[in-house]
């Protein structure tokens, strides 16, 4: 009978630290994951590069083109950008000036993220030929007219 002892007794203090091992080594592939799933997802940067030909060919202007982009999806009676709205009045293009949205393009990374947490509008990004205008506005510094 002791010889079987002897025989388990190391098995399950081999066993109890290759299970220790497998943990410890999931534990750090978990950390390395979730570590780098920051840089891996965007910030807000504009995500996808638009031809410059596309953007010469549109000519994307607040008027023309932005501003009934912006009455549809922010700017809305029910939406977060109405008239008089808290968190910014994007109604006209001087409320969009003053509220800063234009400034360091953030109007333009917030549409254009593919970070949920981040982008505009929130729960629902807009399709890529409505973000592509807003690159194209945005790349030729959001002019009015």
């Amino acid at each position: 009978m002791e010889t079987k002892r002897c025989l388990v007794a190391p098995f399950l203090f081999i066993r109890g630290n290759m299970i220790k091992i497998k943990s410890f080594f999931s534990l750090i592939i978990a950390v390395i994951i979730i570590g780098t799933a920051g840089c891996l997802t965007d910030k807000g940067e504009l995500v996808d590069e638009v031809p410059q030909e596309y953007c010469d060919t549109l000519q994307a202007t607040y008027v023309s083109n932005t501003k009934i982009l912006i009455d549809t999806y922010c700017a809305t009676s029910s939406g977060c950008h109405g008239a008089q709205a808290s968190n910014g009045d994007f109604t006209t293009f001087a409320n969009l000036q003053a509220s800063g949205a234009l400034s360091e393009s953030k109007i333009g990374l917030r549409v254009s993220s593919s970070d949920i947490s981040f982008v505009m509008p929130p729960g629902n990004p807009l399709p890529d030929s409505i973000k592509q205008v807003f690159a194209c506005w945005v790349s030729s510094d959001f002019p009015q007219q």
